[in-house]
């Protein structure tokens, strides 16, 4: 159960940066999208979005404007001016856009049964967290419980294909590298560049374009 979440880019994680921002800004009332990931925070207008003539379009996948200056905001509030932010959103979006692709093509789908599952024990893990007050502090920003939740079950859509996908390249990797002698610090180093360049193919591999500005 732990190595699962060792690596979601999950709420737990994003508390302490959210944290840290806001010691340094005092906009902790205005400043809710602190406490979220970018793909958090464009999922609440998921439809509305959906509807938009893409901003960034790839060979296969595409991004909507909002959903770019909803990421942006994320990290514009993280302490980037505009542009920065801008330029980290766009990067951002185009990785899990590319690698939700490569997912499903790959196989790695997951069903709405399979993503209830895996919000239960989130819910489970935050309910035994040390900081499970700072999570539900997170969950109060919304009008309710069950909308948060809801935003979770879009988010883990396309999240939970990536993370099959990346649990399987992880496993292939370990299996063919040769690295079994290596100590678990070098191997880990070793897998995060084999994954880091997987994932930059995949952008590139895509060609994307800004259409609209």
């Amino acid at each position: 159960m732990m190595k699962k979440f060792k690596w979601i880019p999950g709420i737990i994680a994003i508390i302490v940066i959210g944290v840290a921002v806001c010691a340094c800004g005092n906009e902790k009332k205005d400043s809710a999208n602190l406490f979220q990931r970018p793909d958090q925070k464009y999922s609440e207008t998921n439809k509305q979005q959906e509807a938009e003539s893409p901003y960034v379009i790839g060979k296969h996948v595409s991004v909507s404007k909002a959903e770019i200056e909803s990421a942006a905001d994320f990290y514009e509030l993280s302490g980037l001016d505009r542009e920065e932010a801008m330029e980290k959103a766009i990067a951002y979006m185009e990785e899990r856009e590319a690698l939700y692709y490569a997912a499903v093509k790959n196989g790695f789908n997951v069903t709405d049964e399979e993503v209830e599952a895996f919000l239960e024990e989130l819910k489970e893990f935050i309910d035994s967290a040390d900081n499970k007050q700072d999570a539900l502090d997170i969950i109060n920003q919304f009008d309710s419980e069950e909308e948060y939740w809801q935003m979770e079950f879009e988010v883990y859509k396309k999240d939970l294909p990536i993370m099959k996908l990346r649990d399987y390249l992880q496993q292939e990797f370990e299996k063919h590298s040769g690295t079994q002698s290596n100590s678990d610090m070098q191997q880990d180093a070793e897998w995060t560049t084999y994954y880091d360049n997987y994932k930059q193919s995949l952008v590139e591999g895509e060609a994307f374009e800004i259409v609209a500005e």
